[in-house]
């Protein structure tokens, strides 16, 4: 597969994506990171067309919900973020109509304090949760009946709580990959996976995804 940045700025859609989404501060970056995220959503959105909403938690900008809409055959697309974005949102919490993007929607909610609501077939995915959001993000894909894939690049670590590594792994393992490793254990589904994805441009580049 070709470079992110090479595959995203071949879409005939990208300039419609970034008229659309909010400010990005290292765009290259950010890209790379979202076509990561895209490239488990796609295969699961290929195989039944305009069955899944994506469900983008802590979205941020709307990087990877706004892509995803424009590119892939999905029903729906819904981004959460606890920020209040008036610069780009009317008061009906939907994009203006100048930067209108169809089947989309932006939800301000605090993912640990709100009710979110994760609608028949859905596919979670977050690029960057900080912390314990990378947690909450977790349980509420465990706790979604819903929620039927999930793609998660976590960000800065947290403390794992009760959690060892074997000697064996923990030595070749640096803070991050713990933390990952931690939040990949989180997961009771069996179908799961954990990777690097060296195709993006930033450090923090491990993918979690899930499936029940």
């Amino acid at each position: 597969m070709m470079r992110y940045l090479d595959y995203f700025l071949g879409l005939r859609c990208a300039p419609d994506i970034m008229a659309a989404v909010g400010r990005i501060c290292k765009p290259s970056k950010e890209i790379t990171e979202t076509m990561s995220i895209l490239r488990g959503v796609r295969s699961i959105s290929l195989k039944d067309k305009m069955k899944y909403t994506l469900v983008d938690l802590c979205a941020g900008n709307c990087l990877n919900s706004i892509t995803a809409i424009h590119f892939l055959p999905l029903k729906y697309a819904i981004a959460v973020d606890i920020r209040d974005r008036k610069d780009r949102i009317t008061k009906r919490n939907r994009y203006s109509t100048e930067h209108s993007v169809d089947r989309f929607e932006y939800v301000q909610a605090n993912i640990f304090e709100d009710e979110i609501n994760i609608p028949e077939h859905s596919i979670i995915v977050s690029t960057h949760p900080c912390s314990n959001l990378a947690k909450r993000v977790i349980e509420i894909f465990e706790e979604a009946e819903n929620a039927k894939a999930m793609f998660i690049m976590p960000c800065c670590h947290g403390k794992p709580e009760k959690f060892s590594v074997p000697t064996l792994i923990g030595d070749k393992l640096d803070s991050y990959e713990v933390w990952c490793y931690y939040l990949y254990n989180m997961i009771s589904v069996k179908s799961k996976k954990i990777r690097h994805d060296n195709k993006v441009l930033s450090p923090k580049n491990i993918v979690i995804s899930a499936w029940k």
